[in-house]
């Protein structure tokens, strides 16, 4: 498992140094919050960007597929943006005559701001799925594309902050010193505040809420528990912020973890470590050495994951090459196929991945369809160029070609690369991926993707042919409910079953705990 985790680390690339480039920005801009005494204004910019992520799912889906993706990528960080933007400065302003307090304001917009993003995402074709990114998003599965829009944001934040660190520091801790010294204060406090605002809305994007919340909350506890001086204080919150990273994102890898809820709780850890170890010298020294370690560690990780070049692929899973007894038993080099591909990993003639696909929509025969599966699951493409020609066969009316692709999918899930492709297609456009890859990663273990099917259940894309597909799957986990049931009877069913069940590697399906 160690090895295993160590190569997923090692492939993780650019998600990674996501993941700590999104720590260090939110745990800097959450050390002014802090300072500043508004903590909970982040949080509710932090809503109110999820607000324009959910408002522009919405207007996708309203358009033209080829329009719609183009709004769900770039309009959602535009429409986050922007909301989170006149949110900050809405907040800041202070009306003359208002009877209702700052905090009072700042929580009626969280709480507005919340209520209407979960509306919007419930009316999105995705539901649930959008929801749970929303909320605790899933930055190992994001795109190249888009992760761009996301650096150069917060490589902006960063240059506005290298030129004007000392000046928000001073209208931070005193503006009536910063007003005596000169300083423009209001213009910094709303450059400031927007500022804040672009963080957050692009690392929601990615990152998901429960990561930015955790990065601009728990790294400054960490650098005010440890620190002396503001120097050291700071220090100690972006040092925090490169240790919860890869302390978080190494237990992810290894155990098949979402990685915002790890890093969040190696954060928390972390913090109470500091809390607790202030009031003691020596404690205290230790903790101050083991953070600076971790964040050098941090730091030391990045270059090495950004230019590990193992394989020129993304690593190949388990069980994409048979095992010798399933040579002696199948065979998997599928003749009449079409033309061959003389890229197979043993030198051997192979059919090309067009060819393999082509044969998987078009073969008559299912014996053929079958050959092709098999082809596909051993060819030496990548996995993102495979993955649908399985999620397709393992819909295939003929059951042969439906149960050869199933296992061939069992076997991609079963490692956490695999498993995290898995997850990003249950929340592809087309209604039957997300239905085969939720399948998939049920039937190999995974209770969360249960959710997924819970969402197809009333999703208006999914074909009515596949509706009963859909509570066919669900009644193959303990004690659900025989007959039909409506949408609603099944989401109270799994509201109740889902801390029930467990899943049993032995028997290979889920059981109940009692059982």
């Amino acid at each position: 498992m160690i090895a295993d985790a160590w190569s997923v680390f090692l492939n993780s690339g650019e998600h990674y140094a996501t993941v700590l480039f999104i720590g260090v920005v939110c745990a800097y801009l959450g050390l002014f919050c802090v300072l500043r005494g508004i903590v909970f204004l982040g949080v509710a910019l932090a809503q109110l960007a999820a607000a324009g992520v959910a408002g522009a799912f919405v207007v996708a889906d309203a358009l033209p597929p080829a329009l719609g993706e183009s709004v769900r990528s770039t309009g959602a960080s535009l429409s986050g943006v922007g909301l989170a933007a006149l949110g900050s400065f809405g907040l800041a302003a202070k009306p003359h005559g208002s009877r209702i307090p700052a905090d009072a304001r700042v929580g009626l917009v969280y709480a507005g701001s919340a209520a209407l993003a979960v509306l919007l995402v419930w009316r999105s074709s995705r539901g649930l799925a959008e929801l749970r990114n929303l909320l605790a998003g899933d930055v190992v599965v994001a795109r190249h594309e888009d992760l761009i829009p996301l650096w150069i944001g917060l490589s902006a934040v960063v240059v506005v902050h290298a030129l004007f660190w000392r000046p928000f520091l001073q209208v931070s801790q005193d503006p009536e010193f910063a007003q005596a010294l000169g300083l423009p204060v209001r213009r910094l406090q709303w450059l400031l505040l927007g500022s804040l605002a672009v963080a957050i809305a692009l690392s929601l994007r990615a990152g998901g809420l429960l990561l930015v919340f955790g990065f601009l909350v728990l790294p400054p506890v960490c650098g005010l528990c440890l620190g002396q001086r503001v120097r050291g204080v700071l220090g100690y919150t972006l040092a925090a912020a490169c240790s919860g990273g890869l302390l978080g994102y190494l237990a992810a890898s290894a155990a098949d973890l979402p990685v915002a809820a790890s890093v969040g709780t190696a954060l928390l850890v972390l913090a109470g470590a500091a809390q607790l170890g202030k009031a003691h010298p020596l404690a205290l020294g230790a903790l101050r050495a083991g953070f600076a370690l971790g964040a050098v560690c941090a730091l030391f990780a990045m270059p090495l994951v950004l230019c590990w070049d193992h394989e020129p692929h993304p690593p190949h899973l388990r069980g994409d090459h048979p095992t010798p007894e399933e040579e002696a038993t199948h065979d998997h080099a599928p003749r009449d196929l079409g033309h061959a591909d003389p890229a197979g990993p043993e030198g051997e003639a192979r059919p090309s991945l067009e060819v393999l696909l082509r044969a998987l929509s078009e073969a008559p025969d299912p014996a053929r369809r079958v050959a092709a599966v098999e082809a596909l699951a051993a060819h030496a493409a990548p996995l993102e160029a495979r993955l649908p020609g399985l999620l397709g066969a393992s819909l295939d009316d003929d059951p042969a070609v439906a149960s050869s692709a199933t296992a061939a999918l069992l076997r991609v899930g079963a490692s956490p690369e695999g498993a995290a492709q898995l997850r990003r297609a249950t929340v592809a456009d087309e209604a039957l991926t997300r239905l085969a890859a939720s399948r998939a990663l049920v039937r190999g273990g995974h209770a969360e993707a249960v959710d997924g099917l819970l969402a197809l259940l009333d999703s208006e894309d999914l074909p009515l042919l596949y509706g009963d597909a859909v509570g066919a799957e669900l009644r193959r986990l303990p004690r659900a409910p025989a007959e039909a049931a409506s949408p609603r009877d099944w989401r109270v069913w799994w509201a109740e079953a889902r801390g029930a069940i467990r899943w049993d590697a032995a028997s290979g399906s889920f059981v109940y705990s009692s059982e």
